[in-house]
This record gives C-alpha cells, sequence and structure tokens, in this order.
C-alpha cells in the first residue's frame, strides 16, 4: 500500500516536472537565460526568509487548437529552487533525480 502512494506521488512529479520542462525548452534561449537568472535572484532572496515558496505557471501558456480548445497545458507548481535545480540540470543535458518527490 505504502509503495502505491509514493509511485503515485513519483509518477506526478515526473508529469508535472515534464510539463515544466516541455514549457522551458518551448522559450527562446534569451527567455531562458531570463527565467534561470530570474529563479536564481528568487533562490537568493528566498534563502534568507523564514518562508517558502512555490511558483506556478499560470494558464496563458496552455496550448489552444483552432477552435480554442486546451489540447496541452503546464500544469506545474514548484519551489523556485526545484525549478533552477531542475533547469541546470536540462542545460548541461541531464535529467534532474530530485532527493524528494515533493516539489
Amino acid at each position: 500500500m505504502g509503495e502505491d502512494i509514493i509511485l503515485s506521488q513519483q509518477m506526478e512529479f515526473d508529469q508535472k516536472l515534464a510539463d515544466f520542462r516541455t514549457y522551458y525548452f518551448e522559450l527562446d534561449l534569451d527567455h531562458r537565460k531570463e527565467t534561470r537568472e530570474w529563479l536564481e535572484q528568487a533562490c537568493e532572496l528566498w534563502s534568507k526568509c523564514p518562508l517558502d515558496m512555490n511558483m506556478r505557471l499560470i494558464p496563458e501558456y496552455d496550448v489552444t487548437d483552432e477552435a480554442g480548445e486546451v489540447i496541452r497545458w503546464a500544469d506545474c507548481e514548484f519551489t523556485p529552487s526545484t525549478m533552477l535545480q531542475a533547469i541546470k540540470a536540462w542545460d548541461v543535458g541531464e535529467t534532474l533525480t530530485p532527493p524528494t518527490t515533493l516539489p
């Protein structure tokens, strides 16, 4: 029973990470650089604060067909540090292997 829950959490995390990866690689190189720099600044600022923060991709990044129906969306929410860890790994051709399935 417990293994099923962990597997389910891992699968959900993997899917959300895949959504974020798709979004990230659809950005042009300048926007990727800006995103990485912004996340680095956010991580630095929040590391000095006793609060936690999650970031979520907003609906403007949904992909719709000609009729306006959503055909793909990026439904993910992570801490800035998880996003930055993922980007750093992807930028050097690696995958993210997080220490936990919790975003």
